[in-house]
């Protein structure tokens, strides 16, 4: 009887083993699949910048009446900032901060501005396999200024202010390099560096993307 007792009593430990284990890989295997579920339901921010292709939309011009017989030419340059994950991209802001270099004499004041959305919002919803135009810099044919473009960003580019932008967001003519960031209410984000090229003719002005560091 003794050794029927303690044979039984070794199989019961086992079973009890057994599953225990069995619940903890379970569990885990479940931690693992709840995590991968959120990792493929976050979003995934890409820039694009296309202008040679698609110029109507990336590096577009519009004239404004600045009073009886008088306009003024702007040229803009926008970046579509794209959605490609399976996840919303909610409250996207996007900041643009100047990269100083030794031949910048005479760049914009360098705290990071927040940059407007073509929905005239620095707020915006991407939503899954959908995409939003942020303006980024724009130049104008306004004569007499020593700046020759300026970023875009809501005080600038209201109406109200087409003749007097913010001299502290304004490009003298020469080469400068810039970070660019959207980043989503939650953390996401995405970040490029580019490189503007500005003239003293308005519709010259350009920009490229270049390796960020």
């Amino acid at each position: 009887m003794g050794q029927r007792t303690k044979s039984f009593t070794n199989y019961s430990n086992f079973s009890r083993s057994w599953s225990g284990y069995s619940c903890f890989f379970t569990t885990r295997q479940e931690r693992k699949d709840r995590q991968r579920e959120k990792i493929e339901s976050q979003p995934k921010l890409i820039m694009e910048y296309e202008p040679n292709a698609y110029p109507d939309i990336y590096c577009p011009a519009k004239s404004y009446s600045v009073g009886i017989g008088n306009w003024l030419n702007r040229k803009f340059l926008r970046i579509a900032i794209r959605n490609e994950g399976r996840g919303v991209a909610n409250q996207c802001t996007a900041r643009l901060r100047i990269i100083m270099d030794k031949n910048d004499n005479f760049s914009p004041s360098l705290e990071p501005k927040t940059l407007l959305w073509e929905s005239m919002s620095t707020v915006e919803d991407i939503g899954v396999r959908n995409h939003a135009i942020l303006d980024v810099i724009f130049s104008d044919s306004m004569e007499g200024r020593e700046k020759k473009a300026f970023v875009s960003t809501p005080f600038n580019l209201e109406e109200k202010n087409l003749i007097n932008p913010l001299t502290k967001d304004g490009f003298h003519i020469g080469n400068y390099t810039f970070e660019l960031e959207v980043r989503t209410i939650d953390g996401f984000s995405v970040k490029n560096n580019f490189k503007i090229h500005v003239t003293d003719k308005w519709d010259e002005i350009s920009m490229e993307e270049i390796d960020s560091p």
